[in-house]
């Protein structure tokens, strides 16, 4: 085993000793975390000038105490050992967790397991690392942690030698100490600030900060949005860097009034959905990074497409601070299995750049579908993706997208929707589809005589208005739309406009399943549901059967599945439609490839069907040969 596996079982056995097999609560892991934190103090020696250890600050001082006392509380390490050997905010942090009542647990037993194994600094730093970041997160009901590996491919990013360094939703801690390390790595020193809201976190990371020898690291509380920490005047303090993890599609709406009224100027982009504070929290990290600043702050990845924050991703890449976009795959976040995206921000891009890189590292994963996906992103793996984003080459996982196609895509900043994974597999197999032969070709929508969605289900009643049928997802099957078992509905008002007719080319738009049909004659009266996309084409430039063969070709495939967007819910937009390339072909020329087609295909499925009655023939003479004729009997027998 590792010394991180040693640590994490050493970690898990304390809890166990000191628990007695209740379930582990944050009284327990303050308690252990003060045992810890006092044997790393002996390990030290510090507190004395002549940095001699003796009396309290010997192992043997408090092993004698645990075995001779009825009762040792965690307070007495804190005020005999901690406090006389603790800086000024090391002490602040420890009494906050002892004024919270949950040092009062008997430890005798605790301290003799744990110090008579005699520790030395570094076992205890790790012994305290896996403790916080292996069972916090258990016991507190919010996401307050990062994975190492994620935190390691953003300072591989940043480099954040020397200078400063800011996170704003710090939760442990993980991103704060992972930028001193990798500081210290490179021979700088990083003068830390962080903020998170809950106070008790503040403790904890500043506990941690201590056992990882970060010297320069301050701590403070409080809401972030609504009361930053850091302020020069009427305006937030600026640093030379920033990676920031805030909470993913937190609702705001209840800061509204106080939000629109900040002092401090920090969101003036645009309308920002209530439902998701995301956009708050990426023009706060903006507004906190310094005139030539980089920061990397992390969102959803609906947050990168949604409609509701077309406003505000349009006023953001205005600034010409959005340098690179990188999706990571799902469950990269242990408390989530969203899609995690990273925002990289650059306050000194250079005024002529007129581009955002967009990197889609998932084909980069060995298996995106395991549960732990973090693990799998190494240390060769971070070079690769920091390579992509030194190189900024198009690659099959990045691209060097221009703000005018940005603009042309309704300022989507999702990678996958300019990153497209040319491989589509097929009835003629895994194909290579060239997107740029498909570049200069008329647009569907110029042949089109309306694109249209399918009627809102709050549109519809029970049992009143006029009668009508409805397609839904499960009545196309195999390509062909099963009139006869569609569901009757009713509705009031205006619905003409949801109408089918024959000849429209149907095409679902939710669903990781692309269905495509072709509405076939004597339909009358039947709506369309949300579920689909209607085309209804100027039939005098373009064949209704061309375009449905067209969209079940590789080369449409590859198109319809470039374009999808979503998590839980895959779409497709009536806008990624209209702007699909369509071959370039006059309709007489149209009509006759379809025409020759059908009467191919019309004889082979002829033969098949000859074929298969032979078959069928031979595999009755095989079984009366086997002596089974005679044991059943057709049903008209």
């Amino acid at each position: 085993m590792n010394r991180e596996e040693v640590a994490r079982g050493r970690a898990k056995s304390l809890l166990e000793s000191f628990s007695r097999g209740r379930a582990v609560q944050l009284d327990m892991l303050h308690n252990v975390l003060i045992v810890c934190l006092g044997a790393y103090v002996i390990a030290g020696s510090r507190g004395y000038p002549s940095g001699e250890a003796h009396g309290p600050f010997t192992y043997d001082y408090w092993l004698q105490a645990a075995g001779s006392q009825n009762t040792l509380y965690a307070r007495d390490l804190v005020y005999d050992l901690i406090f006389p050997a603790a800086p000024k905010g090391l002490r602040e942090a420890v009494r906050e967790l002892e004024q919270n009542e949950r040092l009062t647990a008997e430890v005798g037993p605790l301290v003799a397991e744990l110090f008579s194994q005699r520790p030395g600094r570094e076992e205890l730093r790790e012994l305290a690392e896996q403790l916080i970041t292996g069972y916090y997160p258990l016991v507190i009901p919010a996401p307050i942690d990062t994975p190492l590996p994620v935190n390691r491919l953003c300072m591989e990013i940043l480099a954040p030698k020397n200078g400063s360094f800011y996170d704003g939703t710090s939760g442990l801690g993980s991103t704060c100490m992972e930028a001193g390390r990798y500081a210290a790595g490179h021979g700088g020193r990083l003068n830390i600030f962080a903020q998170e809201k809950l106070d008790v976190l503040c403790a904890v990371s500043t506990v941690r900060a201590y056992l990882n020898g970060l010297e320069d690291f301050t701590v403070r509380g409080g809401d972030v949005l609504t009361a930053p920490a850091y302020t020069v005047g009427n305006a937030v303090a600026s640093f030379d860097y920033s990676v920031m993890f805030p909470p993913l599609g937190l609702p705001w709406g209840e800061a509204e009034r106080e939000l629109a009224w900040d002092k401090y100027r920090r969101f003036s982009g645009g309308p920002v959905p209530r439902s998701n504070a995301e956009w708050l929290f990426v023009q706060h990290q903006l507004a906190s990074l310094k005139e030539k600043g980089r920061g990397i702050i992390a969102v959803s990845t609906g947050s990168l497409f949604n409609d509701s924050a077309r406003w505000i991703r349009r006023r953001l890449l205005e600034t010409n601070c959005i340098d690179c976009v990188i999706t990571l795959p799902s469950h990269i976040l242990p408390y989530t299995a969203t899609p995690l995206s990273l925002l990289v921000l650059d306050r000194g891009r250079d005024p002529d750049r007129t581009d955002v890189l967009m990197v889609q590292t998932e084909g980069l994963f060995r298996n995106v579908s395991a549960a732990r996906v973090a693990s799998q992103l190494d240390e060769e793996l971070i070079q690769e993706i920091t390579a992509l984003l030194t190189e900024k080459m198009d690659t099959p996982y990045s691209r060097a997208v221009s703000m005018e196609e940005i603009e042309e895509n309704d300022s989507v900043l999702l990678p996958s929707r300019y990153v497209v994974n040319p491989w589509v597999e097929t009835e003629l197999g895994m194909l290579n589809v060239d997107f740029a032969r498909m570049r200069g070709w008329p647009s569907l929508g110029d042949m089109a005589e309306k694109i249209y969605r399918g009627v809102n289900g709050s549109r519809l009643s029970s049992g009143a208005g006029d009668s009508y049928r409805i397609i839904n997802y499960a009545d196309v099957q195999d390509g062909v739309l099963c009139t006869e078992g569609l569901k009757e509905c009713w509705a009031d008002g205006q619905v003409g406009r949801y109408l089918v007719r024959p000849g429209d080319v149907l095409v679902s738009c939710k669903g990781a399943q692309i269905k495509t049909c072709l509405v076939p004659e004597g339909t009358e009266n039947v709506l369309l549901s949300l579920n689909f996309i209607g085309i209804r084409l100027k039939q005098s430039v373009y064949s209704p059967e061309f375009l449905l063969c067209y969209l079940n070709s590789p080369a449409g495939l590859a198109y319809l599945k470039s374009r999808q967007i979503g998590t839980s819910i895959i779409t497709l937009k009536n806008s990624d439609l209209e702007r699909m390339p369509v071959p370039q072909v006059s309709l007489e020329v149209q009509r006759e490839c379809i025409s020759e087609f059908d009467s191919v295909r019309l004889g082979i499925e002829e033969e098949l069907r000859r074929l298969y009655h032979c078959l069928n023939l031979e595999k009755g003479r095989l079984y009366q040969k086997m002596g089974l004729d005679g044991v059943w009997k057709r049903k008209d027998d």
